[in-house]
């Protein structure tokens, strides 16, 4: 058989021929390839390397580069660990340091929960090495209505000082209501003006601790005040002077009661503490000095007469509490100084209504004396700041000026009798009640 006149077994042998000379071809030209590979890649590689070697290299840079971003940033937090350790903690740890704990830690004081790490044992094992913080007890009446008068805000600042002194207690004073006592009153033997950032970031309560509710008296007679109250920081707004008196009877607080505040008369413990806490500031030491200064206090040869009339609610304050005198009884009172003023005394009047006001006048003319200022309830005036904070200052000098007097009169009033307290003696001391004057003796 032929395949156009070509015998079959020729062209079988002719395409075996093809396909061993393709075989030897491409052998040889893969041996020339790999040993011009081989060639490039040695001097390639003696010279900078080779692509992939390149790429190694750069990997390795980067590696190097990471490593040492790593080994700064151990680095770093070593240093915090030594910032920590020579005493720079966070708010979370200052403020465990003071003796709260969450509630994950105290389960891990327990011995429920393991994960608290070795150091942090035997810092706790260790004995303490820092003196306690700083606690502070402070009575507040800021920017609020309704601390009462000034009467009432003077029995809560002598009880919250005598809680501070025993419970061991920075004593603070934060009265802006309707302005700043500082204006009137600056410290004297305990420095009570607390600067604002002293008391930041500071654990804190507020008590409202006025009228009948007696609940601090309570736990000063009965409990330890700290542990019921650990904050940092423990405000008071009261209008209770029953402190004093209630740790006294505290097995805690009686053996620390200082000597001066054993007396069992009301008036010369809060004389007392009065003058361990206040002082009058140069304004109001001025004023003072200058109206004793017009009546001739120095070269006086008669008496000062002085009183002070409290009527409460009536036209001139409507919205007091009750009335608690009637304004036409006054004259009963003019009656008993007129003797004195006719001898030449001179009569000065404080008084939270102005028809008693001008009733003095007419009554003792050029004798008649009072410090002029605007009529004001510091707690229940309604009206401009200015004006309340101007009539704040006018009661503070009343009082001072009725703690000057040779012969005084008080009606039923802790303003009055307060007055009394500081003036410290019972001689020439008269109670205006009933539609009679009765003299009294500090208790």
């Amino acid at each position: 058989m032929t395949m156009k006149g070509l015998p079959y077994n020729f062209l079988i042998l002719l395409a075996m021929a093809v396909l061993a000379y393709a075989s030897v071809y491409l052998w040889f030209s893969y041996q020339a390839a790999e040993s011009e590979f081989n060639k490039i890649h040695n001097v390639t590689n003696n010279a900078t390397g080779t692509v992939l070697g390149t790429r190694h290299l750069e990997t390795d840079r980067h590696t190097k580069t990471w490593q040492k971003k790593d080994e700064i940033k151990k680095d770093v937090n070593t240093q915090k660990v030594a910032k920590t350790k020579t005493g720079f903690t966070t708010r979370k740890e200052a403020k465990n340091e003071t003796g709260f704990t969450t509630r994950k830690e105290a389960k891990n004081e327990t011995g429920v929960n393991w994960t608290m790490s070795s150091s942090a044992v035997s810092l706790r094992d260790s004995p303490p090495s820092r003196v306690a913080p700083q606690k502070y007890l402070i009575y507040v009446c800021h920017r609020r209505p309704y601390c009462g008068g000034w009467s009432d805000r003077q029995r809560g600042l002598i009880s919250v000082f005598m809680a501070a002194l025993l419970t061991d207690r920075r004593f603070g004073i934060i009265m802006d209501n309707p302005c700043n006592v500082t204006h009137f009153y600056e410290p004297v033997g305990v420095n009570w003006n607390i600067p604002a950032a002293e008391l930041i970031n500071k654990t804190s309560i507020e008590i409202n601790d006025m009228g009948s509710k007696a609940g601090v008296s309570n736990v000063l007679r009965t409990e330890d005040f700290n542990e019921r109250y650990p904050q940092d920081v423990v405000y008071i707004k009261t209008n209770s002077d029953n402190y004093p008196i209630a740790m006294s009877h505290s097995e805690r607080y009686a053996k620390k009661m200082p000597d001066w505040a054993k007396s069992k008369s009301g008036a010369v413990l809060f004389a007392n503490i009065w003058k361990r806490m206040m002082r009058p500031s140069p304004f109001l030491q001025h004023r003072l000095n200058d109206y004793l200064r017009s009546i001739g206090y120095e070269k006086r040869t008669q008496p000062l007469l002085c009183c002070h009339v409290r009527v409460a609610r009536s036209e001139t304050i409507k919205n007091d509490g009750p009335s608690r005198l009637n304004v036409s009884d006054v004259t009963i009172l003019w009656k008993f100084f007129r003797p004195y003023v006719q001898n030449g005394s001179k009569v000065f009047v404080a008084t939270d209504n102005y028809e008693v006001r001008n009733s003095s006048r007419q009554w003792f003319g050029r004798n008649a004396s009072d410090s002029g200022g605007n009529i004001i309830h510091i707690d229940r005036h309604r009206g401009g700041r200015d004006d309340a904070c101007g009539g704040f200052g006018f009661a503070v000098l009343d009082q001072l000026i009725l703690s000057k007097c040779d012969l005084l009169v008080v009606t039923n009033s802790g303003f009055g009798m307060r007055a009394a307290y500081i003036r410290g003696k019972s001689e020439n001391l008269f109670r205006f009640t009933k539609k009679q004057v009765k003299q009294i003796k500090l208790r």
